[in-house]
C-alpha cells in the first residue's frame, strides 16, 4: 500500500456517512508471519475505522483517531496490503 492509498483509505474512514464493514482477511495482520494480502481501499478504510477510531466527546466535532495506531497500520500496510480496484 502506498502513502497515497493510505491517505485515500483514511479519508474514507473519517467519513462516517460511508458504511464500511470490516472483514476477517486482516485477522493477525500485525503478526510477523502474516502473509501479504490483496485488498481494496474500502477494506483498509474499514480496518482503520475499526482499529484506530475513537468516538469523540459530545462537544467534539466528531470521531478522533489514535495516531500511533494509524502509523502502525500505515507501516504494516506498506508491506502486507496490496491494493486493487
Amino acid at each position: 500500500m502506498t502513502l497515497k492509498e493510505f491517505r485515500t483509505a483514511f479519508a474514507l474512514a473519517k467519513d462516517t456517512n460511508i458504511d464500511l464493514s470490516i472483514n476477517n482477511a486482516f485477522d493477525g495482520y500485525g503478526l510477523r508471519d502474516f502473509q501479504p494480502i490483496t485488498t481494496t481501499i474500502e477494506s483498509v478504510a474499514a480496518l482503520i475505522r475499526w482499529q484506530a477510531m475513537y468516538i469523540g466527546h459530545p462537544k467534539d466535532s466528531g470521531p478522533t483517531f489514535d495516531e500511533q495506531e494509524l502509523d502502525s497500520i500505515r507501516q504494516i500496510g506498506r508491506h502486507k496490503f496490496i491494493i486493487v480496484g
